[in-house]
């Protein structure tokens, strides 16, 4: 039987988010879910103005700055062309984007944050680097390239994301930014030997474009959005997007909300739009969202008409792909900000586009990149071979950290479903009654999902077969009454399991 949502459950999720608007926990937010065969649950609260009721309310056509849910679509974009053939996940990205070759290492940075000095890297980047974030091109990598001045609600952005693109400026001047006096473009650590959260999907971007010759906004619309009927999705604000765009709210420190007054973060005039930024450029409605997730459900369980993956491709973002101390470092990051979970270290891992997450008492399992099938698999996925050789498309079980070895499948801390750190969001998912005490059942390496700069987040559960995105647009990022929110839909989601 399919995942369903009772009508009790739906009178559950309705009252949180009622609660949520009316307490200020979050300004207008839209909250859906999805099984294989199509919407279970859908709901918006809220007006698009905080405190301004003559601005209207939020509806589901609503469109959102996805800002890092992008990145998830670029991965799509990339596997279509491992599965043409087009590139391989060994593919040295230097030989498409030459503005990445000879990238430097960061060996010591000054009391700011600030580079100091760099070291030549011994390795190539190559294309899956890019896809499982272990390139080694971080946002954390170079204070001077963060936003640290201006406007508050924009702190931690990257220049390049900041950055008004004139005409003419493209992706030679997103790597010029990205390089600034340095010799090469600097890296956090040697590609392929830890896990960093950064401008790998924008890159991966940019390979899209020089390879198939069209601007990414076309590539998604031809490739992704018009076989999914898929409408307002767009890098660029179109008159009939921007009119039903969600501004920006800003929180402050004692928590109350007020329209976000600063100037725009990133550049929203469309005739200005000269980059399609894949880590962070897209707008348009979670409805629409969650219908790519619902297709992402119907590849895994094979009932997908017109795929626009096929379902080896799809199994492979999926399945874990870092190496231990890559396993380590997302893990600690996570406990560093969110202590209260008490993750074990490599508990968490990133597949070739998604985060993952492991299942109490099974086997770490073989991080491998599988070949397509003999009827998706054109002359060139030679490549595949070569990247499990190389250890870009294949990480050995016992390079695997164990993962979530936990008595019983039960958290010894205090049981908090969602966590999220900067765009990355990890959560133990599955709720279940055990002797009265709430416990979490962590879901074996199929459960994902990811959010973005502005408070949004998304997770896709083939095992249980939902995925769900809860969306807002706030800012600062990582917000924690947002957080404690999508806690609450979680266990209401999940509490009928």
């Amino acid at each position: 039987m399919s995942f369903q949502v009772s009508s009790t459950q739906k009178q559950t999720l309705d009252r949180i988010l009622s609660e949520s608007v009316s307490s200020k926990a979050t300004p207008a937010v839209f909250f859906g879910a999805t099984n294989v065969e199509g919407p279970i649950y859908m709901h918006t609260e809220g007006t698009s103005l905080v405190d301004d009721l003559s601005s209207g309310v939020i509806d589901e056509d609503t469109v959102f700055w996805f800002c890092s849910q992008t990145k998830l679509i670029t991965t799509i974009a990339a596997l279509q062309l491992v599965e043409q053939g087009k590139i391989a996940l060994d593919t040295p990205v230097e030989t498409i984007l030459p503005e990445l070759a000879n990238p430097v290492i960061v060996t010591e940075k000054d009391e700011a944050g600030r580079i100091k000095t760099t070291t030549p890297a011994k390795e190539k980047i190559t294309f899956g680097q890019l896809l499982n974030h272990t390139s080694g091109l971080d946002y954390q990598v170079d204070a001077a390239s963060r936003k640290r001045t201006g406007s508050v609600g924009a702190a931690g952005l990257g220049v390049v994301y900041i950055h008004h693109y004139k005409e003419g400026e493209g992706a030679s001047k997103f790597f010029e930014l990205l390089k600034g006096p340095h010799p090469g473009i600097p890296l956090g650590f040697e590609p392929g030997t830890n896990f960093a959260y950064g401008f790998s999907s924008d890159c991966a971007g940019f390979i899209v474009e020089r390879i198939s010759g069209k601007s990414l906004e076309q590539y998604f619309q031809e490739n992704i959005f018009a076989p999914l009927g898929i409408k307002s999705m767009s890098f660029s604000l179109r008159p009939e997007l921007e009119k039903r765009l969600l501004p920006l709210t800003f929180r402050h420190n004692d928590r109350s909300l007020e329209q976000w007054k600063g100037p725009d973060v990133v550049e929203q005039d469309r005739t200005h739009v000269t980059v399609n930024l894949g880590g962070a450029g897209l707008y348009g409605s979670q409805k629409d969202y969650l219908t790519i997730l619902r297709h992402l459900l119907q590849i895994k369980a094979g009932t997908a008409n017109n795929p626009i993956l096929s379902r080896t491709m799809v199994d492979n973002m999926f399945t874990p792909s870092l190496p231990v101390a890559g396993a380590n470092t997302i893990s600690a990051m996570i406990n560093m900000f969110q202590p209260s979970l008490g993750f074990p270290s490599g508990s968490a891992q990133f597949g070739y586009g998604l985060s993952l997450h492991s299942e109490a008492g099974s086997p770490a399992p073989s991080a491998r990149f599988s070949e397509p099938s003999a009827s998706h698999r054109p002359e060139a996925s030679r490549g595949l071979d070569k990247g499990r050789q190389r250890g870009d498309a294949r990480i050995s079980e016992e390079r695997v950290a164990s993962a979530g070895r936990l008595a019983n499948g039960r958290l010894a801390s205090p049981p908090l479903a969602s966590r999220r750190l900067n765009a990355v969001s990890v959560s133990t998912r599955r709720m279940f009654q055990e002797n009265g005490e709430m416990g979490l059942v962590i879901v074996s390496f199929l459960l994902s999902l990811r959010g973005g700069w502005a408070n949004t987040t998304y997770f896709v559960d083939p095992t249980a077969g939902v995925a769900a995105v809860f969306g807002t647009q706030l800012v600062p990022t990582g917000d924690r009454m947002f957080d404690a929110k999508m806690d609450e839909l979680e266990r209401a989601l999940y509490v009928e399991l």
